[in-house]
């Protein structure tokens, strides 16, 4: 048995390593920390969309009337200059500022972030997509940085699967069981970027040392004479029946798909505000192209269906206009008129907008 006295004489080596390594890390930490973000992230960079945004496009808008979120698919499909001429607005009127690769909580952050200037709009409209709320496009770095702690814990709390039809019960328990683990990476990834920010962060600080030496030119989405923030140039219809991209896509979309309760309540808190500030709002689903969402018919209705249930109960909820679009022809277009799987040229953007101007007028949702 050992006693105390057999204790005098133990003296463990202090781990120098270990701390001089902690201590590194800390040091990493903080200086990332302490960096501004508008000087940090490059603005064509997922995190640094939100400043060129704030910084170089909403600048150009006096007073907005109409403002459209969304991601990349929303920016390629509504063309600010033409909805003003078809709404009879002043020009610079309609501002679009749907960024590429953005999820919902970027899109509450944009909306408070730059409220002195939105908060003057009439008609406030968010695009969708069908992944919008889902976990498995984890294309959300912004809710990374920024989610409170409640959400990073409770992270797991409520996400819903959807049903598989002719699925055995082995079949549905291995299901959940994989998805309940890859819920459970996600949720220790946003504990551990509560804590340590550095994994989304520090990948910039060479390119911004770069920027402050003048070693290099500073990347810029483009911003064309159109008001859009286009992610191609709209010219080149990309190949119909491009069925490899396709399926690359539809693994991408729905191999983990879910619906996320906290992704919803984002678009609540942005509806909210806007509905505090006096706009209407809206929810809007534009449609693929024909070909593509012929597929996710096909391989993934349930996943689909619990999207649009998700999206109406939504809407039902803040009792607003839904606009969901299943196919391109509902609006009077044709696979023609998309780059790929969603994006659209410029002449689906002609389309897409005529249609939404249209509908803004049949509603009057521009009137007092």
């Amino acid at each position: 048995m050992v006693t105390p006295e057999s204790l005098r004489d133990f003296k463990p080596q202090r781990p120098a390593a270990l701390l001089l390594a902690c201590l590194m890390v800390l040091s990493v930490e903080l200086v990332v920390r302490c960096i501004p973000e508008k000087h940090l992230f490059n603005f064509s960079s997922r995190l640094g969309f939100a400043h060129f945004i704030a910084t170089d496009v909403l600048p150009k808008f006096k007073q907005p009337q109409v403002v459209i979120f969304g991601t990349s698919r929303a920016a390629d499909a509504i063309m600010p200059t033409r909805l003003d001429t078809e709404l009879g607005l002043p020009p610079n009127s309609t501002a679009n500022i749907s960024m590429f690769a953005s999820h919902t909580s970027d899109w509450e952050a944009l909306y408070r972030d730059n409220r002195a200037k939105l908060s003057g709009a009439k008609l406030v409209v968010c695009a969708l997509d069908v992944w919008s709320f889902s976990t498995g496009y984890a294309n959300d770095e912004h809710f990374c940085m920024v989610a409170p702690l409640t959400d990073r814990i409770h992270y797991i709390d409520g996400v819903e699967l959807p049903e598989c039809t002719n699925e055995t019960p082995e079949a549905k328990s291995r299901r959940e069981s994989e998805h309940h683990e890859h819920l459970i990476t996600r949720r220790n990834v946003l504990i551990a970027d509560g804590l340590f920010s550095m994994r989304l962060k520090l990948q910039y600080v060479p390119a911004a040392l770069f920027r402050v030496l003048h070693l290099g030119d500073i990347r810029r989405p483009r911003f064309d004479q159109n008001n859009m923030i286009r992610t191609n140039k709209g010219d080149i219809v990309g190949k119909l029946d491009d069925y490899e991209k396709y399926e690359n896509r539809l693994a991408f979309e729905f191999g983990k798909f879910d619906t996320q309760p906290t992704y919803v309540r984002h678009i609540e808190s942005l509806a909210r505000m806007a509905q505090e500030d006096g706009a209407r709002f809206v929810l809007l689903q534009l449609p693929n192209r024909r070909r593509y969402q012929d597929l996710v018919a096909k391989r993934f209705p349930e996943c689909y269906a619990q999207h649009k249930r998700v999206v109406e109960n939504l809407a039902g909820r803040l009792g607003v206009t839904l606009l969901f679009v299943d196919y391109p022809e509902e609006i009077g277009l044709t696979d023609t008129d998309y780059e790929d799987y969603g994006h659209m040229v410029t002449s689906g953007a002609n389309g897409a907008t005529d249609w939404l101007g249209n509908e803004i007028k049949r509603h009057g949702w521009l009137k007092n």
